[in-house]
């Protein structure tokens, strides 16, 4: 198991800003994700599937806009979740704003969705549940936030 990324826990959360966009990462070693004591992870009713061992990412929004968000590249079955939230980072102050499980026919997760001005926070976690895939095959995140023209 690889090392706990410091945004796995949403306390941590990577915070983006607009001057940060677009955003990548690559290549980042999620083995050691854990999930979180009373992470949201059923989202059935709203297209995503169950969603585990998350890395926390806070985007601020200055301007309704459209926000691209994805994770082609990645190697494992990942999922998508946007949540808002106008108060400090709470499990319980979230609402779901978007997301997705297995876009265009892959494994891999992508959003577009217009977003007002406030605060989100992306959970990118993997599909399934806590032990599947192993951590072998679970490694590898790519991740892209951009805003749209």
């Amino acid at each position: 198991v690889g090392a706990v990324e410091r945004n796995d826990n949403l306390k941590h959360a990577a915070h983006i800003q607009n001057q940060d966009l677009p955003f990548m990462a690559t290549g980042v070693d999620v083995s050691g994700a854990t999930e979180e004591p009373g992470e949201p992870n059923q989202y059935t009713n709203n297209g995503c599937l169950s969603s585990y061992r998350s890395l926390w990412y806070k985007l601020t929004v200055k301007q309704t806009a459209t926000y691209d968000v994805s994770t082609a590249g990645s190697n494992y079955d990942t999922t998508l979740l946007v949540f808002a939230s106008d108060k400090p980072a709470n499990f319980s102050n979230f609402t779901l704003a978007a997301c997705n499980d297995d876009s265009n026919g892959t494994l891999q997760s992508h959003v577009a969705a217009t977003l007002a001005p406030g605060t989100y926070y992306i959970a990118v976690g993997q599909f399934g549940s806590a032990s599947y895939p192993s951590p072998d095959t679970f490694n590898r995140l790519d991740l892209s936030i951009t805003r749209l023209p």
